[in-house]
């Protein structure tokens, strides 16, 4: 025992640091490369001490436990610095964008759904986003992030920004369909007939400007329903809420005061239209204890204190807010999926919400924003919620919905054969024909045209088995009768990935709101664009 215990302090005086392979350092890179863009951290969260100690002490432990190679000691300067961080980022992304750029060459008939992220404007940045059907799996791409510094905003520089950012992945811009947010520059710059408008936000603004409109000049002149004693509740409980964001927001910044809650507080967001409901929620949920931890903690701010008790005594505006609201919570759940289709439900729920929202103001300006050809096609295009129509709807809306699929889905018929042959003349020698002068006078696209109407009336009548009709999985079923369907579940694929809701990047992709400032930018556009790309490309798991 002695003499090998000499034998391994004499090898443990010998042992050299150990010296990483280029193989494990690009491991290394790509592994911070991922933390930075996944988990939404700054560059400088890979440099600080404590995460180098907390790094270094894993890596010892590594070493004292399982040593394969006892001549070494553990290798030194392990963390690479925030430049070749950013470099590996940068590579990282150029990597997978062409990857990308080469999966939809690949695909000549590759259709998608083009979303349009301009509420990021208030840091000069666009995003375009694809969102797209992949094995009957939704996937979404975030194809790059611009800086709009020095643009105008106009619908016209949106257009060109959008089809020329397009036009590098080889994407036609007229072939797809474009879902953007309400404003006026970005729904100015699409035709109505290829473009529609985030049903969310439709409903967020719909609501939001009957009770609390513009200022009443110039072209934002309303003309309010409430007279002037509710105008002015909701004036002072639109007040009221921006009080209690204030408190949440000061109380969050204590982590110490934070954890003494019971129960957690939220705190809004302009593109999350639920979260007022769901920060309210949470408030009304304090307990005494809770309510005595905020106390304590703002107790020598008289300001701060004066709000909370305003905020404890409005506790019934609150209850009558949610109770008013919450009629939209699981419609706006059902539009705002992030992992199952929504552009079906659109119609079903503009049914269902109609008569509510016709005590709105503003809802006879809105309604072409839920009554859109495109959400007559997807709710067809569901077999386990197409029957609703009627239901719902009655037999003006049946006859519209066929009539409105069978025109959209023809032309995309259309533009898939737009490249085949033209007609071979009747007495020209056709070597395809069965035998001379038999050459069919109907063209390729033709033919395309016509099977497409075939499979359309073969699917109004068809009806899913027991099992798809017992899971109730509309891609599922589309995978499954894709080879009854060739044309139909192409064009179920394409309609189907379109989303209702425009937030794609606001809620799958963002760091802007950790990364950059209105007065300070921390990070470059460039970077950021990375950033979020590699994100994007990790999590739609495409390669």
């Amino acid at each position: 025992m002695k003499a090998h215990t000499e034998r391994c302090a004499a090898r443990t005086l010998n042992q050299v640091n150990y010296t990483m392979s280029t193989v494990e350092k690009n491991e290394i890179n790509l592994l911070l490369a991922e933390l930075v863009a996944m988990d939404n951290k700054s560059f400088s969260m890979t440099q600080t001490e404590s995460f180098k100690k907390f790094t270094e002490h894993c890596i010892n432990m590594g070493f004292k436990v399982g040593r394969h190679l006892p001549q070494f000691k553990e290798p030194l300067h392990i963390i690479p610095s925030r430049n070749t961080i950013r470099n590996k980022v940068y590579k990282e992304v150029e990597q997978l964008m062409s990857e990308f750029k080469a999966f939809i060459l690949r695909n000549p008939k590759f259709r998608c759904a083009i979303i349009l992220d301009f509420t990021s404007l208030k840091y000069n940045y666009c995003g375009i986003v694809l969102h797209f059907m992949h094995q009957w799996t939704l996937k979404s791409v975030l194809l790059t992030v611009l800086d709009c510094t020095d643009i105008s905003c106009t619908s016209a520089n949106i257009e060109q920004i959008a089809r020329e950012a397009l036009a590098v992945y080889g994407i036609i811009w007229s072939d797809n369909f474009i879902i953007s947010d309400e404003g006026a520059n970005v729904v100015g710059a699409f035709d109505f007939d290829s473009s529609a408008i985030c049903i969310p936000h439709t409903i967020n603004t719909v609501v939001k400007r009957t009770t609390f409109p513009y200022k009443q000049t110039g072209r934002n002149q309303t003309n309010v329903i409430l007279d002037h004693t509710v105008y002015s509740k909701v004036t002072t409980f639109n007040d009221l809420l921006k009080k209690l964001k204030t408190i949440i927001n000061c109380i969050k910044h204590s982590f110490k005061n934070y954890s003494l809650l019971q129960q957690p507080l939220v705190s809004d967001c302009d593109t999350r239209w639920l979260s007022k409901l769901t920060m309210m929620e949470a408030w009304l949920k304090l307990n005494d204890a809770d309510k005595q931890v905020l106390s304590d903690y703002f107790a020598n701010d008289v300001a701060k204190t004066a709000i909370l008790e305003e905020l404890f005594q409005g506790q019934g505006d609150f209850q009558n807010y949610i109770l008013v609201m919450g009629i939209f919570r699981p419609f706006l759940r059902l539009l705002e999926s992030e992992s199952k289709p929504t552009l079906n439900h659109v119609l079903i729920c503009y049914y269902k919400i109609r008569a509510h929202l016709n005590t709105y103001q503003l809802w006879i300006k809105k309604k072409q924003n839920f009554t859109h050809d495109v959400h007559y096609v997807a709710c067809c295009m569901d077999i386990f919620q197409r029957g609703q129509i009627f239901i719902q709807g009655g037999q003006d809306e049946i006859q519209k919905a066929k009539e409105v699929v069978e025109k959209l889905f023809v032309q995309f018929v259309r533009k898939m054969n737009v490249n085949s042959d033209e007609n071979i003349a009747a007495e020209a020698y056709d070597e395809f024909a069965m035998e001379p002068g038999t050459a069919t006078s109907n063209s390729n696209q033709q033919a395309a045209e016509n099977a497409a109407r075939l499979e359309l009336q073969t699917y109004w009548s068809y009806r899913p088995s027991r099992e798809q009709a017992e899971a109730r999985d509309i891609l599922k079923f589309w995978s499954e009768a894709a080879a009854h369907f060739p044309l139909l579940s192409k064009y179920a694929a394409f309609i189907l990935a379109i989303p209702a809701s425009s937030a794609s990047i606001e809620r799958i992709f963002s760091i802007l709101t950790k990364t950059v400032t209105k007065d300070r930018r921390s990070l470059e556009a460039c970077t950021v664009a990375d950033l979020l790309m590699l994100k994007s490309m990790k999590i739609s798991n495409l390669f």
